[in-house]
């Protein structure tokens, strides 16, 4: 079965679920209470909101039920078939497979383009006011450089991956390093 990896980039672009998908893949399988002690900013409210729809696309699956007093604490991981993408997404970049890499990344655009369309479509699009906008960029940098721009760029948005206050809204950057062109210049 293959995995559905618009699922996937849904749950990476929403900041809680990547946090908790990155905290199971680095920590192992954990209850919603580990996951609150090891980021106590959480919202219970909205991670139990975000397991339950994290469980509802297969990303992660419920390991062992355990009766405290009159709650059952659940034990969650990645899912089977996650856990397997994953690997054989790693083991493809590792063999430099073009074909799973452009595979993941047209499930990405395709969410990112549903994403686009649901806000043009809207009726209160208001693209002045919400910094709508896309672009393409166009300079020279050596492999090294690159790995530093991207470095950077994450440094940059690091304050922004958590919500200091009611007047931020919840946004999206989306960033396609594509690779070197050859007489790029003449294009």
């Amino acid at each position: 079965m293959t995995f559905d990896m618009a699922k996937l980039s849904v749950n990476f672009s929403n900041p809680l679920r990547r946090k908790l998908l990155i905290m199971m893949k680095e920590q192992g399988p954990l209850t919603a209470k580990q996951m609150l002690a090891k980021d106590p900013t959480i919202p219970q409210a909205s991670l139990y909101r975000a397991l339950r729809a994290m469980e509802g696309d297969d990303v992660i699956r419920t390991v062992s039920e355990c009766k405290v007093r009159a709650v059952v604490e659940k034990t969650y991981s990645l899912s089977e078939s996650l856990d397997k993408e994953l690997e054989q997404l790693d083991q493809c970049i590792k063999e430099n497979r073009g074909d799973v890499f452009y595979a993941a990344f047209s499930g990405f655009i395709l969410n990112l383009m549903s994403r686009m369309e649901a806000y043009c479509s809207c009726g209160s699009t208001d693209l002045r006011h919400d910094k709508v906008l896309f672009g393409t960029m166009h300079f020279y940098a050596t492999d090294e450089e690159m790995a530093e721009y991207s470095r950077m760029m994450r440094e940059i948005f690091a304050p922004a991956f958590e919500r200091r206050s009611e007047d931020q809204k919840f946004r999206s950057v989306t960033v396609v390093m594509e690779p070197p062109v050859e007489g790029g210049e003449d294009q």
